[in-house]
């Protein structure tokens, strides 16, 4: 699961990339900016996640910060949970509005995402790493949890999205 070029990270770009249909699709209904915005950086995360943009982070920022071991090896995860912070005030009241339902899925499942993007890919990177970047079987099943979640977690995106829709999408009903 850890290659890029594969099966796993073509299902995980897939269902990133439904997501940001399914964002488009309510923009295209509601005119939120705010489904738009989703839109871009879900199709961005799609693309990401087979060219692994981010992790060119890793290398300016380990010599920025002076970071070579540890929790934070992996260090784009620093800019990045700085990022998600910001998005999350800046979105913060659109979240609210949601109904009720969508708004629990959609939390449980940022949480789920986040846990195995940042919480376990941390705990892997430092695995990693204090095994002089061995691929033994205990980094290849932090890894298989780290991406297994990431997907558990666009599930229920899709899920959130799809409940949704079908309440509010007028497109949607017209076609049911």
């Amino acid at each position: 699961m850890d290659n890029e070029i594969s099966i796993p990270t073509w299902f995980a770009q897939t269902l990133l990339f439904i997501i940001a249909l399914l964002f488009a699709l309510t923009y295209i209904d509601e005119k939120r900016k705010e489904w738009l915005f989703l839109s871009l950086i879900f199709v961005f995360l799609s693309i990401d996640e087979g060219a692994e943009l981010h992790e060119l982070m890793i290398r300016p920022f380990q010599e920025i910060l002076g970071i070579d071991s540890g929790l934070f090896f992996f260090t784009w995860i620093i800019p990045i949970t700085i990022i998600i912070f910001i998005l999350g005030n800046v979105f913060l009241r659109f979240f609210l509005s949601l109904p009720k339902k969508v708004k629990m899925l959609l939390f449980l499942s940022a949480f789920v995402f986040l846990l195995g993007a940042i919480g376990i890919e941390m705990i892997s990177g430092a695995y990693w790493r204090a095994n002089n970047f061995v691929y033994n079987m205990n980094y290849r099943i932090l890894n298989a949890i780290e991406e297994g979640l990431e997907n558990f977690g666009s599930i229920i995106a899709i899920y959130a999205l799809i409940v949704y829709t079908k309440e509010n999408n007028k497109i949607i009903k017209k076609i049911i």
